[in-house]
C-alpha cells in the first residue's frame, strides 16, 4: 500500500469516516491476512504496538489484525515472530 519511499500519504490523505467504517466492516469478516514480506514487516512494526497506547484511535483495528491468522509469502524470511503468523 505504500509508495516506493514507504509513504502512505496517497491513501491517508483521502481517508475519512466512510472509508474507516468500510475497512472496519471488512476486517470484521477476515479470518486470514495474506501478506508479502515487506507488508508483513510494516504491519508487524505497527499493529502489535498500537495496543500499548490506551489513547490510540487504532486499538480496535489492532485487536482485529493481531488476532487473525497471518500468512506471509517470502523467499528470504526465515522466521516470523508476530502472533498467529506463518511463512509460506
Amino acid at each position: 500500500m505504500s509508495d516506493p519511499k514507504d509513504q502512505m500519504e496517497w491513501a491517508t490523505a483521502t481517508f475519512g469516516e466512510d472509508l474507516g467504517k468500510y475497512e472496519d466492516d471488512i476486517y470484521d469478516q477476515v479470518a486470514t491476512l495474506m501478506l508479502v514480506r515487506a507488508t508483513y514487516k510494516i504491519f508487524k512494526n505497527y499493529w502489535p504496538h498500537a495496543l500499548e497506547n490506551p489513547e490510540s484511535p487504532d486499538r480496535s483495528m489492532a485487536e482485529k489484525i493481531n488476532k487473525v491468522e497471518k500468512i506471509v509469502f517470502s523467499k528470504t524470511l526465515k522466521e516470523v515472530s508476530w502472533r498467529n503468523s506463518k511463512i509460506f
